[in-house]
């Protein structure tokens, strides 16, 4: 995180070059994108969170590297979550789709100087970063809409099989990891 004010991010801006504009276009489209979401889902507009978050976004592309990201997806889930009663709404995965992107591109706009060149290789690894956010959340949305007619009595072949993967994903998801970062 960064300590700098506001009105030197500002002149940090006029810096950014290349991928960092699109990183920060990105930045600015996908909350508003997803409030589109919510309320398309929900059929109206929820306006004191519309607001809030317009303006939030605009401060997240001045300066990316707050934490004001972070209450930007917290705001956006609850929005969602106070406006949408269907969970197997098509407009659910366009939504993850919105967050995902916008939490890869503010955190792409962070690891390197504003005016600085992209290379393939770093655009690749943002790319590969921002698809392993997408998968995940495709998944979980085709299962949820595929489960959500159905009401399958309690099974514990079920539970077990998915606490089993639950744990797998936990395992996977921390090696790789040196000792001494898992402390």
């Amino acid at each position: 995180m960064s300590d700098s004010l506001i009105p030197e991010s500002i002149r940090t801006l006029g810096r950014v070059r290349g991928a960092g504009v699109v990183a920060r276009l990105v930045v600015l489209a996908c909350p508003v994108l997803m409030t589109v979401c919510t309320d398309a889902a929900a059929g109206h507009t929820l306006r004191p969170l519309t607001i809030a978050i317009g303006v939030l976004t605009v401060v997240c592309v001045v300066h990316p590297d707050s934490h004001i990201g972070l209450l930007m997806v917290v705001l956006l889930g609850l929005q969602w979550l106070q406006a949408v009663d269907d969970p197997a709404t098509p407009w659910g995965l366009a939504a993850a789709t919105c967050l995902a992107l916008f939490h890869t591109a503010l955190a792409a706009t962070t690891v390197a100087p504003p005016s600085a060149r992209w290379t393939q290789a770093i655009a690749r690894r943002w790319s590969r970063r921002g698809l392993m956010l997408l998968a995940p959340g495709a998944g979980t949305w085709l299962m949820i809409a595929m489960l959500d007619d159905r009401r399958p009595a309690g099974s514990a072949e079920l539970l077990t099989a998915s606490l089993v993967l639950i744990a797998l994903a936990g395992v996977w998801a921390g090696t790789g990891r040196s000792p001494a970062s898992r402390r």
